[in-house]
C-alpha cells in the first residue's frame, strides 16, 4: 500500500509520566494546550505560573524565580493602563490598585508556583521563538511587552548558544527546587507571522540546535532530558493547512490532540493510559450544563459515584478531583 504521509514515531519512554507524577510546564501557548489535556486526564499540573513565555531568557528568568526567588518587589513592577505589571509576566497578569497590592498577589502566585515546582518531577517546557525583546534603558529582556511604545525596545534573536545556556539554566534552576526531575523540551508547532517566514524559520532553527545542546548538557542517568518532537508531528507529519486555526498560524484542537497522541505514546504506559480515559470521563461529565439551568440528579449521583470508584481505586488522584 502507498503510503501518503510521514508519521513521527513515539519515543520509547513508556511509564515515565503517569499520575504520581506532579507536572509543570513553561513556555509558549502549545505549553498551555498539553497542560490543559493533561489537567483534564487528572494529572496533577502546574501550568505557566506566570503566563504564557515564548523565548528562552524569560522561561529561565521564570525557572529562577520559582526554584529560589527573589519575591516581587512593589518598585519593580510599573503601572500602564491603570494596572500594576511585571516585565517577567504576561499581560494577563496585571493588577489595580497599588503596586503593594500587586506585587502581594504576585507573590502569593509566585509561592504556590514555588510549591508545586518543588513536588513535580517533570517539566515540560516550552520554546516558541529566539527572538526577544530587551528594554533599551536596563537592557532586560522582557517576557511581553504589554502593549508599550516599540521606542521602549531593543529586538534581536539570540544565538544558538545564548539559547541553549539559558534553557539549561532553566533546567537546572527547576532540579535545584527538585532534584532528580525529569525535562522534556519541545520547539512549539505555531508560527511567528509577526517574524517574516525567514524570520521565524531561522528562530526555530536555532531552538532545536539550541534544545539540542542543552539536552545534551541536561541529561543523566537518574534525571533525563528528552527532546519531544511536537513540531515535527506537526510540520512533518500533518503539514496541511486544515490543521491550523482560521489564523493560519496556530494548530487546531485536533492537530493539538495528536501531537498529545504521541505524547502519550511516548511516555505513557498502556495502564496509564486506560486510567486517562477513566479520568476524561469524569472530567467531561463534570464540564457537562443541563440545558434547563437545572441539575439532574440522577447525572450529579452518577458522576459522584464515579469519582468516588476512582479515589478509592487510584486515592493519589484525591487532591486533584473536584468535589462534588
Amino acid at each position: 500500500m502507498m503510503q501518503f504521509r510521514t508519521p513521527v514515531a513515539p519515543l520509547r519512554h513508556q511509564g515515565l509520566v503517569d499520575h504520581r507524577t506532579p507536572v509543570v510546564t513553561l513556555g509558549s501557548c502549545f505549553a498551555d494546550a498539553v497542560a490543559r489535556r493533561l489537567s483534564d486526564r487528572l494529572f496533577a499540573v502546574t501550568a505557566n505560573p506566570f503566563g504564557t513565555l515564548y523565548n528562552p531568557a524569560s522561561i529561565a528568568a521564570a525557572a529562577r524565580r520559582m526554584a529560589s526567588g527573589p519575591e516581587f518587589a512593589p518598585d519593580e513592577l510599573f503601572c500602564h493602563e491603570g494596572r500594576w505589571r511585571s516585565w517577567l509576566c504576561h499581560t494577563l497578569l496585571s493588577y489595580e490598585g497599588t503596586a503593594e497590592d500587586a506585587a502581594t498577589r504576585l507573590n502569593n502566585r509566585l509561592a504556590e508556583a514555588s510549591a508545586a515546582l518543588r513536588q513535580s518531577r517533570i517539566a515540560i517546557v516550552t520554546l516558541g521563538t529566539a527572538w526577544v525583546f530587551g528594554l533599551r534603558s536596563t537592557g532586560e529582556t522582557v517576557a511581553n511587552c504589554h502593549k508599550m511604545p516599540a521606542k521602549l525596545f531593543e529586538r534581536r534573536m539570540l544565538t544558538v548558544d545564548e539559547s541553549a545556556q539559558l534553557i539549561t539554566e532553566a533546567g537546572e534552576a527547576m532540579r535545584e527546587a527538585s532534584p532528580g526531575m525529569t525535562v522534556i523540551l519541545t520547539v512549539s508547532p505555531i508560527r511567528h507571522a509577526a517574524d517574516g517566514h525567514h524570520g521565524n524559520q531561522l528562530s526555530k532553527s536555532t531552538l532545536m540546535l539550541a534544545a539540542e545542546e542543552a539536552v545534551g548538557r541536561l541529561n543523566r542517568p537518574d534525571a533525563p532530558a528528552i527532546y519531544f518532537p511536537a513540531f515535527e508531528a506537526v510540520m512533518d507529519d500533518l503539514r496541511d493547512y486544515r490543521f491550523y486555526d482560521t489564523d493560519m498560524r496556530h494548530p487546531t484542537a485536533q492537530a493539538a490532540d495528536y501531537v498529545f497522541g504521541l505524547f502519550a505514546e511516548s511516555f505513557f504506559t498502556p495502564d496509564t493510559a486506560a486510567l486517562c480515559d477513566r479520568c476524561l470521563k469524569l472530567t467531561r461529565r463534570l464540564a457537562h450544563r443541563p440545558l434547563t439551568g437545572q441539575p439532574d440528579a440522577e447525572f450529579t449521583a452518577a458522576t459522584a459515584a464515579m469519582a468516588r470508584e476512582l479515589t478509592e481505586s487510584h486515592p493519589y488522584l484525591r487532591n486533584v478531583i473536584p468535589n462534588i
